[in-house]
């Protein structure tokens, strides 16, 4: 919120760049993660509460159409660099997390028991969320027969879809990569190669599992209450729109050699 009043208050300057306007939009994560960090909290999820806060307040009211424009690649880009360097990272160690399987997780079988354990959470992981999009759903119907208003359920392969799609990844491999080696008295970090091999193997898994199923549970699905015949407009609309902006940049990119 101090950062939305900060970007009102740019806006209210003329002249100000947008590049300025980006930048207080770029410092938000590092700004919550260092306070966080001070006294003593999670760095990692106030990155992220900061992220979900940022996109609920409103803050993009406040930039100009040339800032949202370049903040908007901006965090593609950066989305898609520090998504790749967390995996690139998690395959450097996966050699070492299979080999060096935790003791705790093979007392009955050195195979069966780490794998069956990695599923088993995996499963619940997805079972959770198939839950708490079921209690948004019918929160969300609850309320509009309170208001009156007209809703439709999402309905069994929606709610699965969501579940499986809601696959584990960089936040979960941010925040297991960042416990220390070991505690302020110098002894090692209890469990953590338990919880580094575990969170690694849900990932991988829900990976996995997404990949294979979601392509079939998705078949055919359509958004609740959207028509058919709207929806295969909406998919032509969005194909023409993206035929124009190629054409455009090809012709603006030929006007510029010429």
């Amino acid at each position: 919120f101090v950062a939305a009043k900060a970007l009102q208050v740019l806006g209210r300057i003329g002249g100000t760049p947008a590049g300025a306007q980006v930048l207080v939009m770029g410092l938000l994560p590092f700004v919550a993660y260092l306070i966080a960090e001070h006294v003593g909290a999670s760095g990692i999820l106030a990155a992220v509460t900061a992220g979900l806060v940022t996109g609920t307040s409103g803050i993009f009211r406040h930039l100009s159409v040339s800032a949202r424009i370049q903040a908007m690649s901006l965090w593609s880009m950066l989305t898609f660099v520090f998504n790749g360097a967390l995996f690139i990272l998690l395959g450097l160690q996966l050699p070492d997390i299979i080999r060096r399987v935790p003791p705790e997780l093979t007392s009955r079988h050195w195979l069966f028991e780490p794998v069956l354990t990695v599923l088993i959470l995996t499963l619940c992981v997805i079972g959770l969320r198939f839950l708490w999009i079921w209690i948004g759903d019918m929160a969300s119907m609850i309320a509009a027969r309170l208001g009156k208003r007209k809703a439709e359920p999402f309905g069994f392969r929606v709610r699965l879809a969501g579940s499986v799609a809601g696959v584990r990844g960089a936040i979960t491999l941010a925040g297991i990569l960042s416990l220390p080696l070991a505690l302020q008295d110098g002894s090692p970090f209890p469990a953590r190669d338990v919880v580094i091999f575990l969170a690694a193997g849900v990932i991988i898994c829900s990976l996995v599992i997404a990949s294979l199923a979601l392509p079939r549970i998705a078949r055919g699905l359509v958004e609740p209450g959207e028509d058919p015949g709207a929806a295969e407009e909406r998919r032509a609309r969005a194909g023409a729109a993206k035929a124009a902006i190629a054409k455009i940049e090809s012709l603006a990119s030929e006007g510029g050699e010429g």
